[in-house]
């Protein structure tokens, strides 16, 4: 199952979009994609990818996840990283950039970088998605992780600050 994260309009969705419709029709993916028109949507149908145009609700769909595909931006990798789900960073801008290649070079996913197309990004997935050395790195970091944070982090600051007036 693949969870992708990808904003229509942005330079790289078109290759990120084309690359999921083209994996295996066994292969579950799940696309949120803010703002996707329905024309978009519906010229999924008979592809392995589900659109959704409007909000998701990332907890339960990364309780199921296999591979995460996404621009790389800091909170959606975050999430992934934190969920023990290897990811493909498929890059819009200098600061992605940077994040898909730490996750690569920590060997939590693959990134792409500079111009590629449906089949740089294509090869990409499918190499992360057989990679069982990715997905052992990553649960390795998230459960060292889970241990090292607080429960509660957002509870745990509110009563620092309020310690301090």
């Amino acid at each position: 199952r693949v969870l992708a994260y990808l904003r229509p309009g942005k330079p790289n969705f078109e290759a990120g979009l084309k690359a999921l419709s083209r994996l295996e029709h066994g292969t579950d993916v799940i696309l949120a994609a803010p703002g996707a028109s329905q024309k978009l949507i519906r010229s999924l149908a008979g592809t392995p990818v589900r659109a959704v145009a409007g909000p998701v609700l990332l907890e339960p769909l990364l309780r199921e996840c296999d591979l995460g595909v996404s621009h790389a931006s800091n909170g959606i990798s975050a999430a992934f990283i934190m969920a023990g789900i290897p990811q493909v960073g498929l890059p819009t801008q200098t600061e992605q950039a940077m994040i898909a290649r730490a996750i690569a070079i920590h060997r939590l996913g693959l990134g792409i970088l500079g111009s590629y197309g449906p089949d740089q990004a294509y090869e990409a997935i499918t190499k992360a998605l057989a990679g069982e050395h990715l997905r052992d790195a990553t649960k390795a970091v998230a459960a060292r992780l889970a241990n090292a944070l607080p429960e509660r982090p957002s509870q745990l600051i509110a009563d620092r600050v309020l310690e301090l007036c």
